[in-house]
């Protein structure tokens, strides 16, 4: 007899020891069940880790067989900021080459693009733009030069107006041989 209740003491106890809420072997699985659940979001988290490490790599061993040269030439297309000064020099230099000088130049101050009115973007863009107005007189054939210029040259810029207006002040012979005022508006882009 003693050993009849003494079994079933036991095994009431096993019982008791499995369902206890705080400190039973059910409670415990459960602990165990919430820690593999986050072993398991660490293990995809170093995955994704090294996944990004590789591609960092890849990156930039793409970046370091690019030549200096080329690295510099990326730099003057999409600047990481506008020097208007600088700016304003380069359409200078480029005017004087062609023989039409630039006068009454003006800029909008740098401003980010923020809303689909100044571009059709979103509104995370990752560029800015800087507007540069610019007059000069010459001939039709001088200005297709000089356009031609801007859109040749390795800075990204777009040319949004122009407009043509008779050079008043122009001598006899200069009208003649086909004398205008333009008035020049494009825009140059650089990275946020």
């Amino acid at each position: 007899m003693f050993k009849l209740i003494f079994n079933l003491l036991l095994i009431g106890a096993a019982v008791g020891l499995f369902f206890l809420p705080k400190y039973g072997i059910s409670a415990k699985y459960e602990d165990i069940k919430s820690v593999q659940a986050q072993a398991k979001e660490y293990a995809n988290a170093n995955n994704s880790a090294k996944e990004l490490a590789e591609k960092r790599d890849n990156l930039t061993n793409e970046y370091n067989q690019i030549s200096d040269q080329e690295k510099k030439r990326l730099v003057t297309f999409l600047p990481d900021n506008i020097d208007p000064i600088r700016f304003i020099l380069e359409m200078e230099s480029v005017g004087r080459k062609i023989g039409m000088p630039i006068r009454g130049a003006k800029y909008s101050s740098v401003k980010n693009v923020t809303n689909a009115q100044d571009t059709i973007a979103t509104e995370d863009t990752k560029y800015g733009i800087f507007t540069f107005e610019f007059t000069t007189e010459g001939s039709y054939d001088n200005m297709y030069t000089l356009l031609e210029s801007l859109n040749n040259s390795l800075r990204l810029i777009d040319v949004t107006s122009v407009t043509v207006t008779p050079s008043g002040g122009a001598t006899d012979a200069q009208r003649s041989a086909d004398f205008f005022t333009y008035n020049v508006r494009l825009n140059a882009y650089w990275l946020k």
